[in-house]
């Protein structure tokens, strides 16, 4: 009997996320925004902070908030993949009506020791959403 002590993918790869989010009011012509990361609450303190992507930033100083609507695991291939086919609205739950955003957005409890209606990631296979609320920043 053989056994396995590691696995032959490294664990990198097994973390990697493709995350959609969905803006909860469309800025201009942006609707979602599609990225990649090893780290995904990392990634979104980024977006949330104003330093990940110029989209995210814009959107969040325009006084807009988004929800995560889907998450994928995998890696920049993937991520390539799905942007290539430009079709965020084909990829969102929630703008193929399987589910609201006051479904997304009641699905969590607020973390203890945060303010409601600030909403911050949970682990992989739970929805994952942020609300920007401009007043606290």
């Amino acid at each position: 009997m053989t056994t396995i002590t590691s696995c032959p993918i490294p664990a990198a790869r097994l973390r990697t996320r493709v995350y959609l989010l969905h803006f909860v009011e469309p800025y201009k012509h942006a609707r979602h925004y599609l990225g990649c990361a090893d780290d995904l609450s990392h990634r979104l303190a980024q977006h949330r902070d104003g330093t990940g992507a110029r989209l995210t930033k814009v959107v969040r100083d325009a006084g807009g908030s988004w929800v995560v609507a889907r998450t994928w695991r995998g890696g920049r291939r993937l991520e390539k993949r799905l942007k290539s086919r430009h079709s965020g609205v084909r990829l969102c739950p929630i703008c193929r009506g399987e589910v609201t955003l006051e479904q997304v957005l009641d699905s969590q409890s607020p973390p203890v020791g945060r303010v409601p209606g600030q909403r911050v990631p949970m682990g992989p296979g739970r929805p994952m959403y942020f609300r920007w609320d401009p007043k606290r920043h």
